[in-house]
């Protein structure tokens, strides 16, 4: 007997079988489970329905997947968005799941990791601390490590950013004023929020500041001036709540007869073995007081420096001089009691190893509303030299470069009082900057820029042992009986003695004698006020004889070849004693490389060598005098009068419009083009191989001069070649009509421009011819020269026209301007074109350049630049 169990067959979710009827497969249930227990089924159905079993196939099902295990995941609580530098910030992390660390990453703006503490709660909590270092936006980012296993899995959900704040805080402000004067307070780092703050004085009253915002971001600033001595506390709030170590105090004193100032007390620019005063005015004559008045210099490690005392007047000077670096405490006392800001730190610095100095009337004092100048002498180390000055008044300074690493520096204060003229190079202080001065108020009827001084014309000799006379002459100034005050310098800025007397009413007479050579300067001054002119520089020369310095040697009587040392010879020995100065630069201005051996003997050997072909200048001076400049031309190691240049016969160009040039060359492979565009960039242009060399195609798209270059083997062939480009108008290449009402009158047409000379050879240069008055009439223009020289009109419109052309060569051009066939005023006119060496002597007069010294306005941060006339 079979027993079959029904709940365990119908456990089976579907037992199928494939029966193979009739060579066809179908799949069918054979007995249902329930059809198992039917009393109507026998033994041999279900023997029938097991035979099956072996043939069938259960159906392919898919075998379940366990069930995902959790994933460990975390999360940020307590982040501040908006932590603050040098300030702890802390924030929490939980972790969901068993087995798991954070494991943090703080970056800072930079990407540098930063530095934090993680400490555990429990093990699904955790606290994280950091400090941030620098202001800006911080990333933090979580993973979680499993700890049996030590995988790390980034949680992204749990990234942060955020922007760390600058710390708020109050910038130093003195804490000792006296009552009347005003307080400026300034509050930097409020990035976010707004700034209040109310002062409580010395009497309890509360007083809220009206709080301006900037300059700057963040930046807040406010004024208090108290009324009260005593203590007065400063309470600033940010977001309405109290900055860190506010309230901040203030103590206000009772305003007493004294005033302080004085290089002495200044926080920054004294050196060591500097000599430095701390003057004392008092403001009325009370000699109980000024006589109480003590000035005490303490150092750094608290040592006492000697401070001698002299009285003028009602002024007391106090003057120390500090022997170590570091911060030093000037304490200014009456009746043992500090007056003014006392105590003054001063922060002294290393010996200054910069060689400029400045010098003159207005570093030392001044009068309101009169210009004040001073002389800056670089000494070869112009490094970028600096100006500012700080006072009552804003002051605009104005600088005029004298060449030589000179120049002369003017401001005209327009208040009284106390001025700080701040002299940098390199961003440090010179010698002896800052510089104190006080500046008197104005006077009535005093005219200082009458004051004359003569007697010192550019064209004089002086030498050493024999006097420099020279006369002053205050007729003029409203002020004939004050006495100018005079100083002479010597070229390390030595003061010199100097005899001097009045000659008559309001003109005095000096003299000094100089012991050696080299650069003097007069220093004239009257009442504080430079005298036009001042500081004088006189340059005392030994006894010279150029004519009888010789010259000779075949660097330069030739011939001379490139990539070829060479030498000459400069013999001294009959022109005087004197240093030999030697320059040699080619034909750009680019200076060439010179070796100069003394022989002992008053004679000198020059070597050199030549890096290309062309023109080269040497340049002498001999014992501060000049020698007149001689030219070298270095011929090339290589032949390249097989080489020529064709298709730049017309100088003068039209922008946008393809042009030709053909190069005519034995050896192609070593003989390159290049052109350069106005702007300095190189131009493309289509090169083709032709027979004899090469062709050139290119559209100049800028208006300018474009220069075309060819070398061969890396050497120039010939000069560089000038195309000059300009805008498309109506050209003639030698006439032109301008058609004006009225007769014809060739005097009243008129020529100007750089283009009537001297002008330099191979440069564009033009001409402005005004015909507006001269009626109808024809304008014919032609230029000869050693060359023939095409020219180029342009039409304004007006009844002006503009004519440009380029000399080739050096030498006598004659622009003729016809107006109805007759020469107009002036014409022919005759212009020198001179070669590109020659170009800066001439053209220096009328070219204006701008000064390598920089220039601040007083209560500006901002460096600018003061064109030099």
């Amino acid at each position: 007997m079979i027993i079959i169990n029904a709940s365990t067959v119908s456990g089976i979710p579907a037992m199928l079988t494939n029966i193979k009827i009739s060579s066809t497969v179908f799949r069918s249930s054979l007995i249902t489970p329930g059809e198992l227990i039917h009393p109507e089924i026998d033994e041999m159905s279900v023997m029938t329905y097991l035979s099956q079993f072996p043939v069938a196939k259960l159906d392919q099902v898919k075998k379940p997947l366990p069930p995902e295990e959790p994933m460990a995941s975390g999360s940020l609580e307590g982040v501040n968005d908006f932590p603050v530098v040098n300030l702890p910030s802390e924030f929490s992390v939980n972790v969901v799941g068993d087995g798991y660390k954070p494991k943090m990453k703080i970056t800072d703006p930079d990407g540098r990791e930063m530095h934090h503490i993680v400490a555990e709660e429990n093990p699904h909590r955790f606290t994280v601390t950091y400090t941030p270092q620098r202001d800006g936006l911080h990333h933090i980012s979580l993973s979680l490590r499993d700890i049996a296993l030590g995988t790390i899995t980034p949680v992204e959900s749990a990234s942060r950013t955020v922007e760390v704040l600058p710390i708020v805080r109050l910038c130093s402000y003195p804490d000792r004023v006296r009552v009347g004067d005003a307080v400026p307070l300034r509050v930097e780092g409020a990035i976010r929020g707004p700034i209040e703050v109310v002062v409580v004085d010395a009497t309890g009253g509360e007083h809220p500041l009206a709080v301006i915002e900037g300059p700057g971001k963040g930046v807040y600033s406010c004024e208090y001036t108290p009324k009260h001595p005593g203590l007065h506390t400063l309470n600033v709030f940010y977001n309405r709540v109290a900055i860190h170590g506010s309230p901040f105090p203030l103590r206000a004193v009772d305003r007493n007869n004294f005033f302080i100032w004085g290089r002495g007390i200044s926080d920054d620019g004294i050196r060591i073995n500097d000599t430095v005063p701390v003057y004392v005015d008092s403001r009325e004559a009370s000699s109980d007081h000024e006589n109480d008045v003590k000035v005490k210099v303490v150092t750094d490690a608290g040592l006492e420096l000697p401070v001698r005392r002299s009285k003028e007047g009602l002024r007391s000077t106090f003057i120390y001089t500090p022997t170590t670096t570091g911060k030093h405490l000037v304490y200014v006392t009456n009746n043992n009691e500090p007056i003014g800001q006392s105590p003054y730190k001063v922060n002294i610095s290393p010996q200054t190893n910069s060689r400029v100095r400045a010098f003159g009337p207005g570093l030392e004092g001044g009068v309101a509303d009169h210009q004040s100048v001073f002389s800056v002498e670089t000494n070869g180390d112009a490094d970028r030299l600096a100006f500012s000055i700080e006072g009552p008044s804003k002051t605009e300074i104005a600088c005029q470069d004298r060449g030589q690493g000179a120049a002369s520096v003017a401001y005209t204060p327009k208040e009284p009082g106390v001025y700080k003229v701040n002299v940098l190079a390199g961003g440090d202080h010179i010698a002896e900057s800052p510089f104190v001065l006080m500046v008197d108020p104005s006077k009535p009827g005093f005219h200082p820029s009458a004051a004359r001084l003569t007697g010192l014309e550019p064209e004089m000799q002086f030498v050493p042992g024999e006097p420099v006379p020279f006369r002053i002459d205050t007729r003029d100034t409203g002020v004939v009986d004050d006495a100018p005050r005079v100083e002479v310098l010597d070229k390390d800025l030595a003061l010199l003695p100097i005899n001097g007397s009045q000659i008559n009413p309001g003109i005095y007479g000096y003299s000094f004698t100089p012991k050696k050579s080299g650069k003097y300067h007069i220093c004239a001054s009257l009442n504080g006020v430079a005298i036009p002119g001042s500081p004088f520089p006189v340059n005392i020369r030994e006894p010279i004889d150029l004519s009888k310095l010789r010259i000779f040697g075949p660097g330069v009587d030739g011939p001379v070849k490139c990539q070829e040392p060479t030498h000459f010879t400069i013999d001294a020995k009959q022109a005087g004693p004197g240093a030999v100065e030697v320059a040699l630069a080619d034909r750009s201005g680019k200076a060439v490389a010179i070796d100069v051996l003394d022989n002992n003997d008053g004679s000198f050997t020059v070597k050199y060598t030549a890096p290309r072909p062309g023109a080269y200048q040497l340049n002498v001076v001999f014992a501060g005098a000049q020698v007149p400049p001689i030219e070298i031309n270095v011929e090339p190691q290589v032949d390249t009068s097989g080489i020529r240049v064709t298709g730049l016969e017309n100088a003068i160009v039209t922008v946008n419009c393809e042009q030709e040039v053909h190069v005519f060359t034995p050896d192609g492979d070593n003989t390159r083009i290049v052109i350069t565009s106005p702007s300095g960039s190189i131009v493309e242009a289509v090169i083709e191989s032709t027979d004899t060399g090469f062709r050139v195609s290119f559209t100049p798209s800028e208006i300018g001069d474009y220069s075309i270059s060819v070398t061969y083997r890396d050497l120039p062939v010939g000069a560089p070649y000038l195309l000059h480009s300009v805008p498309d108008g109506n050209k003639a290449e030698a006439e032109y009509v301008v058609s004006r009402c009225g007769p014809p009158r060739a005097d009243l047409v008129t020529v100007t421009g750089p283009g009537l000379g001297p002008v330099i050879a191979q440069r564009s240069t033009h001409v402005f011819i005004d015909t507006t008055s001269a009626g109808f009439g024809d304008i014919d223009l032609f230029v000869d020269g050693p060359t023939r020289t095409p020219i180029h009109c342009v039409d304004n419109h007006d009844g002006t026209l503009t004519m440009y052309y380029v000399p080739k060569t050096p030498g006598v051009y004659y622009l003729r301007v016809m107006f109805d066939s007759n020469h107009i005023s002036g014409s022919p006119f005759q212009v020198l074109a001179v070669p590109a060496l020659l170009a800066s002597s001439l053209t220096a007069d009328r070219e204006k350049t701008e000064s390598s010294f920089t220039t601040l306005s007083s209560g500006s941060s901002t460096p600018k630049t003061a064109p030099c006339v």
